[in-house]
């Protein structure tokens, strides 16, 4: 009975150390989203910034920097972001009087699509299996005998599984999103 006993803690501390673990990849890509947005934010802050400036060359050389920093999000944004940075390199061209820039952007932005990560395409699936290496492993230590554990693994099988449905929605929502901003993107004329 004791072996049984630490079994169930073994599957149990195995699963939460799985679950940990993902919770914590979940936290580092956060922050790296984070640093990776600085370009971003940059360019964002310099953009707003020149349209108080009066002196001439300080004004060019405002948007010439925020240039390079929607240049550099360009490379490691996604998404809605990356988007942005287009719309904000094409603010940028538009001022500097390159109009023929603007135009190459705009014709970059619409060849851009939207890109599911690996999490949002896969993480409930990834944690419906660990649910099921969990239960399976429960059944094992226990000899057979873990039947109120396994029918609340189960449960939470279905619970996964309404999971994966939002998921889906949300993944969804979050497309149309990103395709509409990218209408809203090409549907402007700068010249």
């Amino acid at each position: 009975m004791l072996s049984l006993i630490s079994g169930i803690f073994a599957a149990k501390n195995l699963g939460v150390s799985i679950m940990t673990y993902f919770k914590l990849v979940e936290s580092v890509d956060a922050k790296i989203n984070k640093l990776l947005s600085k370009e971003y934010e940059s360019a964002m802050m310099l953009l707003g910034q020149a349209q108080y400036v009066s002196h001439p060359d300080t004004y060019r050389e405002m948007l010439v920097a925020a240039v390079g920093y929607f240049n550099a999000a360009t490379a490691i944004e996604t998404r809605e972001r990356l988007l942005l940075s287009y719309l904000g390199l094409m603010m940028c061209y538009f001022y500097l009087g390159e109009g023929q820039a603007v135009k190459v952007i705009q014709s970059g932005v619409a060849k851009l699509s939207f890109e599911a990560s690996f999490w949002e395409k896969n993480g409930s699936d990834v944690r419906t299996g660990i649910a099921a290496l969990v239960a399976l492993a429960v059944t094992v230590a226990s000899g057979g005998l873990a039947t109120p554990v396994a029918a609340t693994v189960a449960y939470g099988s279905r619970m996964l599984q309404e999971d994966k449905a939002n998921s889906e929605r949300e993944l969804k929502a979050r497309e149309m999103s990103f395709n509409d901003l990218k209408e809203a993107i090409m549907a402007l004329n700068f010249i």
